[in-house]
């Protein structure tokens, strides 16, 4: 049997593979031992699975209680997805290497955080998720999946985020497919150019400013609009100035953070 531990937060992608992982355990395919996840995550996740299933708060590194329900559970299986602290090397040398990570990003060009934003930045025409094996390196590790989408004209961060959670279930359901039918993994080595966002580098990229081209104003403004987020603003007299893209409809009392 297939014993899951799963950590992800409350949001898009690790919703949609919940409930693709809760339909595989209602035909009796896997069993969810454990969900560690914030205080959303787990009033939003427990609907889906068994009572038996075993809730750990991420607001701390609760690693300790990782390992202890891996060996009383029998885990097999770790699957990640946005998780937010680095899940150390002893855990996954404990699951004999079968943890995995589901990155929102082209590996390994876009490591690190705030990938959505980045790639409307950087020109991006057609963008991934990687689901890649876990190692004590974040963000590499060899490659099980990657599920490719367009980036079109009008795409926002906010409206990325619904073509990364498609493209994230797609990996997860390659991996599952495999482990369940005890199909043995295409594993890939992940090869370009190495580069890494840090939790910091979007806020001096926020600004527009006099020198920017029409181009660059449009990426800025589309990047940055993923609502309550603060978005790409201009400075009048010492103000921001908030624009957000026209099609998105936000009025006056749009309230950012």
């Amino acid at each position: 049997m297939v014993n899951v531990l799963f950590l992800a937060p409350y949001r898009i992608a690790p919703l949609s593979a919940i409930k693709y992982l809760a339909g595989l355990e209602l035909e009796k395919k896997i069993e969810i031992k454990v969900i560690c996840t914030d205080v959303q995550g787990i009033n939003k996740f427990k609907k889906f699975v068994s009572n038996d299933c075993v809730f750990i708060k991420n607001n701390v590194r609760n690693e300790r209680s990782l390992i202890k329900n891996i060996r009383e559970k029998k885990i097999n299986i770790l699957i990640s997805i946005q998780h937010p602290w680095i899940i150390p090397e002893k855990i996954i040398k404990l699951l004999d290497g079968n943890a995995f990570n589901n990155h929102m990003a082209k590996l390994p060009s876009y490591r690190g955080h705030h990938t959505s934003v980045h790639a409307i930045l950087n020109g991006e025409k057609r963008f991934a998720t990687t689901l890649h094996t876990m190692e004590r390196q974040v963000d590499l590790g060899l490659e099980v999946a990657s599920r490719n989408f367009s980036i079109s004209k009008l795409d926002t961060s906010q409206s990325l985020q619904k073509k990364m959670a498609i493209s994230c279930l797609s990996n997860i359901r390659v991996l599952m497919h495999s482990l369940i039918n005890n199909k043995k993994l295409v594993l890939k080595k992940i090869k370009g150019e190495k580069r890494f966002y840090s939790k910091n580098s979007i806020f001096s990229l926020k600004q527009i400013l006099d020198s920017d081209t029409e181009t660059q104003i449009d990426r800025k403004i589309r990047a940055f609009y993923h609502p309550p987020h603060e978005p790409a603003f201009k400075l009048i007299e010492n103000k921001k100035v908030y624009i957000v893209p026209a099609w998105t409809r936000s009025g006056p009392n749009q309230q950012f953070r």
